[in-house]
């Protein structure tokens, strides 16, 4: 069977509503994955918080947890205070490797990326100071980065 259904990188509530309220009449626990700003809001430009307290409040079976993809690690930690209140609902990150706004590298001509190891460092802080559980790359991120993340994560453990 499967373990979870997972719906990444939604820049709207009402899309992620629609989504979850489908997503619940499975059975099947579910997350949902937003793309987030800076000041806490999706692309949309509602907040996260109310997002989060909406779909849980509207659907019948809220989803097992939230992640954020195709959002920099650095856009996570400034938008987290904005969602303080609701962070033990959110269980993962998938960064991708520009802090650059989503709508200024939709369409772009180059690959914005960052070096490797800056990532799996910049990851393992944002687990060791927010309790992330679920770390993984999105947008930019190759083989380099997913190794050195593991390593960064790997070391830290020990």
């Amino acid at each position: 069977g499967v373990d979870f259904l997972f719906a990444s990188t939604l820049p709207a509530q009402s899309e992620a509503q629609g989504i979850a309220r489908a997503m619940a009449d499975t059975g099947i626990p579910y997350i949902i994955s937003f793309v987030l700003r800076g000041d806490g809001t999706l692309l949309d430009g509602s907040l996260l918080k109310d997002a989060i307290h909406e779909i849980d409040s509207q659907t019948a079976t809220p989803p097992f947890r939230y992640m954020i993809n195709c959002t920099h690690s650095s856009t996570f930690r400034a938008a987290f205070p904005h969602f303080a209140e609701v962070s033990e609902r959110v269980v993962g990150l998938q960064a991708n490797t520009s802090a650059r706004d989503p709508l200024e590298l939709d369409g772009s001509e180059e690959l914005q990326t960052e070096d490797p190891q800056d990532f799996g460092l910049a990851m393992r802080q944002l687990r060791d100071d927010f309790q992330i559980q679920i770390l993984g790359g999105c947008c930019g991120t190759d083989t380099e980065h997913i190794k050195e993340l593991a390593k960064q994560l790997s070391d830290s453990s020990q």
